[in-house]
């Protein structure tokens, strides 16, 4: 369980990655990149 800003999650995954983009991509496909979505 994690706490952000007083708040109590529980997390599946914690993920700290950095990207290098050239082009223009949405949030959503970077979380399908990392899991293998299509």
């Amino acid at each position: 369980m994690i706490k952000i800003n007083n708040t109590d999650f529980t997390t599946k995954y914690i993920i700290d990655a950095k990207f290098k983009i050239k082009g223009v991509v949405e949030k959503s496909d970077i979380v399908g990149a990392i899991f293998g979505q299509r």
